[in-house]
């Protein structure tokens, strides 16, 4: 496997799956906040990797360091796996860079940009087959530490989604025919679409 998640056999009924999923983020979405393993960039709430692997041992998942390569520029590569503790089966499987190209990790010592390799590579191993249950959670399903860091790279628009854009529609009282003729109109993008019906949405203190 290079970079992918081996999925796992499917072994319950769809309502079974949804209803203990959800369980599960309840319960960890408490623990994040209560002990604020994420950040918070752009107003949006990001994971750290003492999060993902809180949910890795919720569920029996634990991340083992498979290895760890110092490039020629001295940044490093990391490969991380997901063992399955009750049987030993590898069930995920990232690889995940720390690079000299990153202003805020070029002056760390090589310890700590192998560290953060490894730390990369372990958020994404979780990403790659768990992010449903963090976003179940309330969270952003991209590890926190995989953001740039403020004021390092361009800022990173985040862009809605098609959920986003239908319940703006929702909110702002739109008729599905309207909805989708604005949608047409902006050729598609929901990320605009959803621009122009937040504008169209009355504010909160309205009364009829």
């Amino acid at each position: 496997m290079d970079e992918t998640t081996a999925l796992v056999p499917i072994e319950q009924e769809p309502e079974e799956y949804l209803a203990r999923a959800t369980k599960i983020a309840t319960a960890l979405a408490r623990v994040i906040n209560d002990r604020h393993l994420y950040k918070v960039i752009q107003d949006r709430k990001y994971v750290m990797v003492e999060g993902w692997t809180t949910l890795g041992g919720i569920i029996g998942v634990l991340p083992r360091e498979v290895e760890v390569k110092r490039l020629e520029d001295g940044g490093y590569e990391a490969i991380v796996e997901l063992v399955r503790v009750r049987d030993g089966m590898v069930v995920g499987r990232a690889s995940a860079l720390c690079g000299m190209d990153e202003k805020t990790w070029a002056s760390r010592p090589e310890y700590a940009r192998r560290s953060m390799a490894t730390t990369r590579a372990t958020g994404k191993a979780y990403r790659l087959g768990y992010s449903s249950i963090i976003k179940l959670a309330g969270f952003e399903a991209t590890p926190a530490e995989e953001m740039p860091v403020e004021g390092e790279f361009h800022e990173v628009p985040q862009k809605a989604t098609a959920t986003d854009y239908w319940a703006a529609v929702k909110k702002a009282g739109i008729d599905r025919a309207q909805a989708n003729q604005i949608l047409k109109e902006l050729g598609g993008d929901f990320d605009k679409a959803h621009d122009a019906v937040e504008q169209m949405t009355p504010p909160a203190d309205t009364k009829a």
